[in-house]
């Protein structure tokens, strides 16, 4: 075996790299999630992340490679190197870092079988190809079902001396497992059932949450948005018992609430009230408005909740049905009420512009309704974000063109000349690299994409209905 892990007799090393700075990597619960669970099946695992500069102590003096955080070994010289990527944004960061542990970024140039090079996370589920000729295997949905047999074929091929042109077909036979240099053969996204779900890995200092543990409530979403792909590739839904998360909390002083539909749990007020109760402090980032009720309000602020954010997407309640969220002015305006009623120092609001069939008027009414919200805030805090809508694979909108910059920026425009001032906390402009690695495409990314055509992505079997998403995005094209 060509171990970079000496003394670790026949078992294998594993580097788990997050491709962003070390206090986004310790509040990335899916990254410290993955760390444990390869950590609990090798002989030895590190983790590490982007550095901030020179002189930081995740590089080795003298030659600045990549080390470990734990162990400060080189990154390099471990057998297995996982990255676990998030968000798209974050793809830029993989050559760097393959090239900061010393190795080539490339995986054609890698010639030997190890260190081998994975990656996994959710943004491997939506579109892997962006980041395909960086990469030996990469896992497709969730890691827990597919980590024994994947690092099971790892550790017999070390021992047995296997070069990596053997080793690459038998990880390419395993469920979940995409290996680019084998081809695009279709690939099943693979899922954990609720109790399979790995334990909760606890705090890592310097986390962007501070001392707060984090508790994934559930996986997957039941409201089935059509521009959210997190609805789509974590189905089905699953949710933890109120009486198990509280368990996997412990004795934490401080728990954070994470997953895509938390205000969904339905002993979510059980939840609350069982960790206000024991005098603990409540974290939950965000809640749909028809979510929200008197009493959740009243239980967030016991639990010392100073902010939430509310997403009404759009300003229209006719485009809100359009993508998908059908949720009324009033509900948004009931949620904001109760919000403030119950002592919420702090109301955000995310929008999106630049949506499938938006118009001005619909970045008209999202000032209408902010100016609405704003007195229903009276002297409380309020604050807007809004993004451009970025078209995600294996949803309705897959096929939609991206708004073209001229019309973001009147659109942009729109909301900075109304809501100035520091209500309007952020109206991003678009960002052109996330066009080309999302969409890895060489034509027009404002151009609709063809539906009769094969898309990119299509050999990930999500578990969606492309014939469904598809007969449904045509049915909104047309209404």
């Amino acid at each position: 075996m060509d171990s970079r892990d000496p003394g670790q007799g026949s078992g294998l090393s594993a580097a788990v790299l997050f491709p962003n700075k070390r206090e986004v990597a310790c509040a990335s619960l899916g990254f410290l999630k993955a760390f444990e669970v390869i950590r609990r099946r090798v002989a030895f695992a590190d983790l590490s992340y982007v550095p901030s500069g020179p002189g930081d102590p995740i590089l080795s003096p003298r030659r600045g490679l990549l080390l470990g955080e734990i162990s400060h070994r080189e990154v390099g010289r471990f057998d297995i190197i996982g990255f676990s990527v998030s968000y798209e944004n974050d793809y830029v960061n993989m050559p760097g870092l393959l090239i900061r542990a010393g190795l080539a970024p490339l995986a054609a140039e890698r010639t030997k079988t190890f260190p081998l090079v994975l990656s996994g996370g959710f943004t491997m589920s939506t579109n892997p190809l962006p980041i395909a000729d960086f990469v030996d295997a990469v896992v497709v949905g969730e890691i827990e079902p597919v980590a024994d047999s994947l690092l099971g074929v790892l550790e017999d091929a070390g021992r047995r001396g296997l070069p990596k042109d053997r080793v690459l077909p038998l990880l390419d036979a395993l469920p979940g497992v995409y290996v680019p240099a084998l081809g695009e053969r279709s690939v099943e996204r693979i899922w954990s059932d609720t109790d399979g779900i790995a334990p909760e890995p606890g705090v890592r200092p310097g986390s962007h949450f501070g001392d707060m543990f984090l508790v994934e409530v559930g996986r997957g979403c039941g409201r089935g948005c059509h521009f959210c792909a997190a609805g789509n590739l974590y189905k089905p839904l699953r949710m933890r018992s109120g009486e198990s998360i509280i368990a996997l909390a412990g004795d934490a002083p401080s728990v954070g609430l994470v997953g895509t539909a938390v205000g969904d749990h339905p002993d979510l007020e059980f939840i609350l009230g069982r960790l206000i109760a024991e005098d603990r402090r409540i974290g939950i980032s965000s809640l749909r408005p028809d979510q929200v009720s008197p009493k959740i309000a009243a239980l967030l602020v016991k639990g010392g909740i100073k902010t939430i954010a509310v997403a009404p997407e759009a300003g229209t309640e006719a485009l809100r049905a359009r993508i998908g969220k059908s949720i009324t002015d009033a509900e948004i305006v009931g949620a904001v009420e109760m919000l403030s009623a119950a002592g919420i120092s702090t109301v955000k609001l995310y929008f999106m512009i630049g949506l499938p069939w938006e118009t001005d008027r619909d970045v008209e009414a999202i000032v209408g309704l902010v100016t609405r919200l704003a007195r229903v805030r009276g002297k409380a805090r309020l604050t807007v974000a809004a993004g451009p809508f970025v078209p995600k694979p294996h949803t309705v909108f897959q096929w939609a063109p991206f708004e073209d910059r001229a019309a973001l920026r009147r659109k942009v425009d729109i909301l900075r000349r109304s809501l100035s001032g520091p209500i309007l906390e952020a109206a991003r402009k678009p960002v052109s690299l996330k066009r080309v690695l999302l969409r890895r495409a060489l034509a027009d990314p404002t151009i609709e994409l063809d539906t009769e055509k094969p898309l990119p992505w299509d050999f990930i079997v999500s578990g969606v209905d492309r014939k469904g998403l598809k007969r449904k995005y045509l049915e909104l094209r047309t209404s």
